[in-house]
């Protein structure tokens, strides 16, 4: 299923949020690799431009439940990215409306595209300065390191370097991994060295400058979402305390006090923003700290809850809603909703059906064409985002002794991703085939009212949840 980039936003955010909350109960009482794992899922779910449906996904849930059952009548795949969507237009549309007064057609696709052109633009020059700064930094003649890189061999060649322009040690590169020391590093205490060392080497294993890379550029291109940004920090800050408890995992729960002496002998001046490098030791080192302390071998107990988080988590949050198969829909698919859902229309389904069709017939003569496969509405080679079809009386209805009042069968549907709106243009002194007024064609609403749709659109979503 193909996801729009302000749908996969929202849907990330939610995510990000589920995250923040496990992380914020069970931070010091799962492995720290359950986090990192859980990051890279939300980053899964905000780059990927599709997803996969389930019954067990949050917006099915919320789709189905109370709260999205008043809200059934408007089509969109994912109800609360509709609900920022239409937010959006109603703030968007205020901008247009002055812009249209310009002759201007204002367009939000722009103001997101400078957005991440500004941040791609700054992180790029942030790369390629401390590149070329780490490029000045001079290879360790030490029998030590000589010795260390002999013990830690790995496919890509690993070089460590010093350099004085780096005030903690820290890793870059990917394909050429390079562990960059301060210029003031003791080479002789090798106790401290092999804790730093085995730190940047799990980095360097994990692909954490890959990754970090990945989430760089997740944070250009959702630079809207407050949320990415919180993701950027607390992922840094997840790596570094997956790192810290590999280290003590490989040298043992009683180097748990040395490592964190190390950490606070080395805490000095904060180093500027690496987007693309790991470092040692960067932000929160308290939490570092702490989490260092409360560091407990992971057991088989542990293991299955952070599995089952895990698994949970992307059943959950990186799934989207699964497509609802209802009878009624089936049999007038195309129409807009309230079609199925009239109150007064007692047919069976093979006439609904015929009648639908009729419809959609109709529909296609003068113009307005159904996708099925986009699930959208198309005008002039515009995609609709509200169709409002008045159908006036419906004539089988009343020779059916129906009252007059249920007969009137006013219609509309909605598509958060359209660009225009559109009206029928009846006839109410005549009926055609369908037992409806006839239609004579559609018209596309003015900029006035494309702005007061979005307005009510919210306004009606507002008074539901109510």
């Amino acid at each position: 299923m193909l996801v729009s980039l302000l749908q996969r936003s929202v849907s990330g955010a939610i995510f990000i949020i589920a995250i923040v909350v496990i992380r914020a109960i069970a931070i010091n009482k799962l492995p720290k690799r359950t986090f990192t794992v859980l990051w890279a899922l939300a980053l899964f779910r905000l780059l990927v431009p599709f997803s996969i449906p389930s019954i067990f996904s949050v917006h099915t849930l919320i789709r189905h439940g109370s709260f999205g059952m008043a809200y059934s009548g408007t089509k969109t795949d994912h109800i609360i990215s509709d609900i920022l969507q239409t937010h959006f237009a109603s703030v968007e549309g205020t901008e247009m409306q002055q812009a249209y007064n310009r002759a201007f057609a204002f367009d939000g696709s722009f103001i997101w595209c400078i957005g991440m052109i500004i941040f791609a633009v700054y992180f790029g020059i942030s790369y390629l300065r401390f590149r070329g700064e780490f490029r000045t930094a001079l290879p360790v003649c030490n029998e030590y390191v000589k010795q260390w890189l002999r013990e830690h061999p790995l496919k890509r060649p690993l070089s460590i370097r010093q350099s004085d322009r780096v005030f903690a040690p820290l890793t870059y590169g990917i394909f050429h991994p390079v562990i960059l020391m301060p210029s003031n590093t003791d080479w002789e205490n090798t106790k401290q060295l092999k804790f730093i060392f085995m730190h940047e080497y799990v980095h360097v294993c994990r692909f954490d400058t890959a990754m970090k890379l990945i989430m760089t550029a997740a944070l250009c291109i959702h630079w809207f979402n407050p949320a990415v940004f919180v993701m950027y920090i607390l992922f840094s800050r997840d790596m570094e305390l997956a790192c810290d408890e590999c280290v003590v995992r490989q040298f043992g729960e009683t180097s748990r006090s040395a490592y964190a002496l190390m950490l606070i002998d080395m805490e000095a001046e904060k180093s500027k923003l690496f987007p693309l490098s790991s470092n040692f030791s960067k932000n929160a080192v308290e939490e570092r700290i702490i989490a260092i302390m409360k560091n407990k071998k992971t057991n088989v107990v542990t293991m299955i809850v952070a599995c089952f988080i895990v698994i949970g988590a992307a059943g959950i949050f990186a799934t989207s809603e699964a497509a609802s198969v209802d009878h009624k829909e089936t049999v007038s698919e195309g129409l807009p909703q309230e079609e199925s859902q009239s109150e007064g229309n007692t047919e069976d389904s093979e006439t609904v059906a015929n009648r639908g069709q009729r419809i959609l017939d109709a529909y296609e003569e003068h113009g307005l064409h159904y996708d099925k496969s986009k699930g959208a509405y198309f005008y002039d080679g515009k995609r609709v985002r509200q169709l409002y079809d008045n159908r006036g009386v419906d004539a089988d209805l009343l020779v059916e002794g129906s009252s007059s009042g249920r007969s009137w069968t006013v219609s509309s549907s909605w598509d958060p991703e359209g660009e225009i709106d559109v009206y029928s243009v009846r006839d109410f002194d005549e009926t055609d085939e369908t037992g409806y007024a006839k239609l004579e064609g559609f018209r596309v609403a003015t900029r006035e009212e494309f702005v007061a749709n979005a307005q009510r659109h919210t306004y009606s979503y507002q008074e539901v949840k109510k």
